[in-house]
């Protein structure tokens, strides 16, 4: 049977970075222990080899915040 009141497990996260004169609003998509699992991602990304959600799913998994 459906349960109404199972709790969701989701992570939201945003944040502003500032840029000069510019503030960029940034949306949370994973969390990384260093800069260059972060790139590959972020390439990974830019050329279609993974999405959004996909990252986002694989930081549900994640206990940090």
């Amino acid at each position: 049977m459906f349960n109404i009141f199972k709790k969701k497990y989701y992570k939201k996260g945003y944040f502003v970075h500032q840029v000069g004169t510019k503030n960029l609003l940034c949306k949370i998509l994973n969390e990384y222990e260093t800069k260059d699992e972060a790139t590959d991602d972020l390439v990974n990304l830019i050329t279609a080899e993974t999405t959004e959600r996909k990252l986002l799913k694989d930081f549900l998994t994640k206990k940090s915040w």
